[in-house]
């Protein structure tokens, strides 16, 4: 390169690094230089180029250039006026073009948003900017929004109101909250314990049913239909001593994973051991179900002043139970002293029950024998009828 050429291109040297200006092919000179032009053009006319020619407003030496991961960060990009490092000389002699020094800085860099900050606080304050940056998009600063997702009630977590047909969680949206009669406190362990929890208007003694022993009976103003009692008080026991016990529930936690609340002993459970089955469904008034892990028995129809409480479960409650609660169930209704008289059984073919009512029956071989349902069905042997949703039916054990 001549001495001619080298001349044109002195301009230039003042931005750039000795040894990378001695390496800089003569090609990327020109480039550059083409550009200084363009810029200075442009500040001709009023424009202010933010590309490139940014390079040309500040010349380059030691106390203008810091090196930081390979890229060239600019005194005058970082618009740090009262650093630590000095002003040079030519830096005072020169802010950008020929044109620029006489019509004085442009606007936008009069604006400086960092002026006055001392070098340390202005590095600190840029690191804190350019966090929010990701790929030269500045990110909106956001709320943070924190989301949970709401979980799915359970079908042991609803209740139903007889009035409205419908069920529900929290409350009818009709009728309002469900409306509960506690039991009596009395310690647990204390003796008798099962017949002081009786709840206020109620009264334990010999049952109308023969040789079912004692019962329950309302000895005050009629219960509405609606109220629920409950939970049915218990020992948590296992498999076989539930099934001979006579006073037990199931307690369906999932699959294959079931307990046992036994309230044989007097002295550990509550009144509602007490409670006979039901023999037919004119006579039942109660309804027996799981909520949230408990057992509660609903008034599904007004039980009058000298009425007897009398229990079926609920077809909802025993549709996840297997075999065991028939031998349970059985047990439970032929355990107070002998078997319940009746004119008529309905005995099932594919098990060892029997019914007092063959609407009873069908409802059991729905629920057990689903095959033989259908097949009932098929042959025109049984037709649908519509069943109380908490609705059950009495079973008797074959001798």
């Amino acid at each position: 390169m001549t001495s001619a050429q080298e001349d044109n291109f002195e301009a230039l040297k003042v931005y750039f690094l000795k040894t990378k200006w001695a390496s800089m092919p003569k090609c990327e000179k020109l480039r550059y230089k083409n550009i200084k032009r363009n810029h200075e053009a442009m500040l001709a006319i009023g424009r202010d180029d933010p590309g490139e020619a940014s390079w040309f407003r500040v010349p380059l030496n030691k106390a203008t250039l810091k090196m930081r991961s390979g890229v060239l960060v600019w005194r005058e990009s970082l618009g740090v006026k009262n650093a630590t490092c000095p002003i040079t000389d030519g830096e005072k002699a020169f802010f950008g073009s020929p044109v620029e020094k006489q019509r004085g800085p442009s606007k936008r860099r009069s604006k400086q948003p960092n002026a006055g900050l001392l070098k340390k606080e202005h590095l600190k304050l840029q690191t804190e900017q350019q966090s929010i940056y990701i790929r030269g998009n500045k990110l909106r600063s956001t709320r943070s929004v924190s989301y949970t997702e709401e979980e799915e009630p359970r079908d042991e977590d609803y209740l139903y109101c007889d009035e409205c047909q419908a069920f529900f969680t929290d409350e009818c949206q009709v009728h309002g909250s469900p409306s509960f009669i506690l039991d009596s406190p009395a310690p647990m362990g204390a003796p008798d314990r099962a017949q002081l929890t009786l709840p206020p208007g109620l009264e334990v003694r010999v049952s109308c049913i023969p040789g079912a022993g004692l019962g329950v009976f309302n000895q005050d103003q009629t219960v509405a239909r609606g109220v629920h009692y409950g939970p049915y008080d218990g020992e948590l026991t296992d498999k076989d001593v539930a099934i001979d016990s006579g006073y037990s529930w199931m307690i369906y936690r999932g699959k294959r994973c079931v307990e046992y609340i036994d309230a044989r002993r007097e002295t550990h459970s509550n009144w509602m051991r007490y409670v006979n089955c039901a023999r037919n469904e004119e006579e039942q008034n109660l309804v027996a179900f799981q909520h949230r892990g408990s057992i509660l028995y609903r008034c599904f129809k007004p039980i009058l002043q000298g009425q007897e409480l009398l229990v079926w479960y609920g077809e909802d409650y025993a549709k996840d139970l297997d075999i065991t609660f028939n031998y349970l169930w059985s047990n439970k209704c032929s355990s107070k002293g002998g078997e319940v008289v009746s004119s008529q059984f309905f005995p099932c073919t594919r098990c060892w029950l029997s019914y007092t009512a063959e609407h009873y029956l069908h409802k059991h071989i729905k629920r057990s024998h689903p095959e033989e349902y259908v097949r009932l069905l098929r042959v025109g042997d049984l037709c649908v009828q519509e069943s109380f949703p908490f609705g059950g039916s009495p079973v008797q054990r074959l001798v």
